[in-house]
C-alpha cells in the first residue's frame, strides 16, 4: 500500500512539473483578439504574432520573451492581421484593409 502511494505520488509530481509555463504576450491590455502566430522554419527559436487591430509581436528566444509592436500602413490596419514565416525565414505579414471607394463604402476591400 506505501509502495501505491509513493507511486501515485510520483506520478502526480511529474505531471505537476511537465505543464507549461504561461507567458503573457501583450503588454498593453489592450484584449487582443484575431490572433496569428508563426514559427521560423529556418529557426525555430524566431517566434512571430500578430493581433488585432495593428500588434506585432516578435520572439527570439523560442517565446520566452517577446517584444511588443504596433505597425502603420500607408492604406490603414483594419483587422485579421497574418504572419507566415517562408521556408528561407523571411517574416510576411499581412492585413485586410477598407480603403472608401465608390461602390465599396463599407466593406474590406483589400489585402495587404
Amino acid at each position: 500500500m506505501n509502495y501505491f502511494f509513493s507511486l501515485l505520488f510520483l506520478t502526480f509530481a511529474i505531471v505537476a512539473n511537465a505543464q507549461h509555463k504561461l507567458i503573457k504576450v501583450n503588454q498593453k491590455n489592450n484584449r487582443p483578439e484575431e490572433t496569428s502566430i508563426a514559427i521560423s522554419p529556418a529557426n525555430p527559436l524566431l517566434v512571430a504574432a500578430a493581433s488585432n487591430i495593428n500588434n506585432y509581436y516578435f520572439s527570439t528566444n523560442g517565446g520566452k520573451a517577446w517584444k511588443e509592436q504596433t505597425l502603420k500602413s500607408v492604406n490603414g490596419t483594419w483587422c485579421a492581421p497574418m504572419v507566415h514565416f517562408d521556408r528561407e525565414g523571411k517574416l510576411h505579414y499581412s492585413h485586410l484593409v477598407n480603403i472608401k471607394e465608390k461602390y465599396f463604402t463599407e466593406w474590406i476591400t483589400r489585402i495587404v
